[in-house]
């Protein structure tokens, strides 16, 4: 969390999200509860470093994706490896989760997802038991990336304002979902 990027030290993250500049007053709500967040987060780490690691993907999702031309239900390909990275195995599965917090059917998807992961792949408990903490912390970690493009001036206002609010959804949602989440992940993710 702490290498997201090289301006979001933590101190000025958490000044940010407690008394945000005067342009983000429309999402001061948004930022308390994600600074919230990374702060009750940093109490985790220690024990994600325990987990097994891999060299990952690390941004699998549907605009990183190709499906056949044949059949539109397969996977042809997966692009764009430019965050490929050593890291926990389980945050491969973390990452993709988080991309259908935002939307519809987000259970649904999900649990297709589980189980296609599951064909493929199982788990140790100690991973299973981390992914909802893990979605959580690839959901703070696409905030603190957009807030650093913003604080380099490669993003403007609109671009954070609108992944502030996507950001706060999506943590809302994986509340909202976790329990569930839990449950499918050890129904299909354990040996």
């Amino acid at each position: 969390m702490d290498s997201a990027h090289p301006l979001c030290t933590a101190d000025r993250v958490k000044s940010f999200c407690t008394a945000p500049p005067a342009e983000f007053i429309e999402v001061a709500e948004e930022l308390r509860s994600i600074g919230g967040a990374i702060q009750g987060f940093r109490a985790l780490l220690d024990t994600f470093r325990t987990l097994p690691h891999q060299l990952i993907h690390g941004d699998i999702n549907h605009s990183n994706s190709l499906v056949s031309g044949a059949d539109s239900n397969r996977l042809a390909a997966i692009l764009d490896f430019e965050f490929c990275t050593w890291d926990l195995r389980v945050m491969e599965i973390a990452v993709m989760i988080s991309g259908f917090l935002n939307g519809n059917d987000v259970m649904a998807k999900i649990e297709l997802f589980l189980r296609g992961a599951g064909e493929q792949l199982s788990l140790d408990r100690a991973e299973i038991e981390a992914i909802p903490s893990l979605v959580r912390l690839r959901n703070l970690d696409v905030f603190l990336h957009f807030l650093g493009r913003y604080w380099d001036g490669v993003d403007d206002l609109s671009v954070l304002l609108e992944q502030t609010r996507s950001v706060h959804e999506g943590l809302s949602e994986l509340k909202r979902v976790e329990e569930r989440l839990s449950e499918l992940s050890f129904r299909y993710l354990m040996p």
